[in-house]
């Protein structure tokens, strides 16, 4: 929400679904209100949502992705925002030519709009303005790669969870780590678990790695249930299948 009240532009009611949009999302940007939920919440009807969506997409500020037969989840990009015209002057603002070769050396502290020795207005770079304080969206791998890399079936909200559990614990998301989850998760699949028990099994132990032997162990020593299939798993008061769990 920081990065989009700024933002300037927009009509007011491209605005209001803007914010509630960044309001609903998580860390990566990602969220998934329907129509009616955006509608009632900005006082706007489901028309002129729909007609919003739309322009902020048009403008870069908004991607829309379409689940086969389910519903649509966006991510909001306020770095991305491509409005298609560099400070354009208010409507009765007097007009100065601009000398047409300006010195070198000559700087123009307080403006907006830079210009090049010749001078044109320049079009701002869409992959040159992320936030210093912030990961560009190409290395992010949060949810939506999650989702997009998913052929256990983990549901949303599990994935969600298990993401923020990892950030909570400085331990980031890559592919090589999602590869590896998922192969464990595989593993997992053959004895009988599920990726959401699974996962959750993983987050309510607080493990900053993911084995499906901890999962076959635990469940025998917690749930005192016995997957079929599965080995015996390490020795949970073995100690030493602890220094694995760096590796994810």
């Amino acid at each position: 929400m920081s990065q989009c009240w700024p933002i300037q532009g927009l009509s007011a009611t491209q605005k209001a679904v803007l914010i509630s949009l960044a309001d609903n999302a998580n860390d990566e940007g990602v969220c998934w209100p329907s129509i009616a939920s955006i509608s009632e919440r900005t006082c706007l009807s489901e028309r002129a949502v729909r007609a919003s969506l739309r322009k902020l997409e048009d403008m870069r500020l908004l991607a829309s992705h379409q689940r086969s037969g389910r519903s649509t989840w966006y991510t909001v990009l306020p770095e991305g925002f491509n409005p298609g015209t560099s400070c354009p002057p208010a409507p009765d603002a007097p007009r100065h030519d601009v000398p047409p070769t300006p010195a070198p050396d000559a700087g123009h502290p307080g403006t907006t709009c830079p210009q090049n020795r010749k001078g044109t207005v320049k079009e701002p770079s869409l992959s040159a303005q992320p936030d210093k304080n912030s990961r560009s969206t190409a290395s992010r791998f949060g949810l939506t790669q999650l989702l997009a890399d998913n052929p256990h079936g983990a549901s949303e909200q599990v994935l969600s969870d298990w993401l923020t559990c990892r950030q909570r614990m400085r331990a980031p998301v890559t592919s090589t780590v999602w590869g590896r989850v998922n192969a464990e998760l595989e593993r997992c699949a053959a004895v009988g678990i599920t990726a959401d028990e699974a996962l959750g099994e993983a987050q309510e132990a607080g493990w900053r790695g993911f084995k499906c032997d901890w999962v076959v162990n635990r469940l025998q020593r917690v749930g005192g249930r016995s997957a079929p299939g599965a080995g015996s798993g390490p020795d949970f008061d073995d100690k030493t299948w602890a220094d694995d769990m760096g590796d994810l």
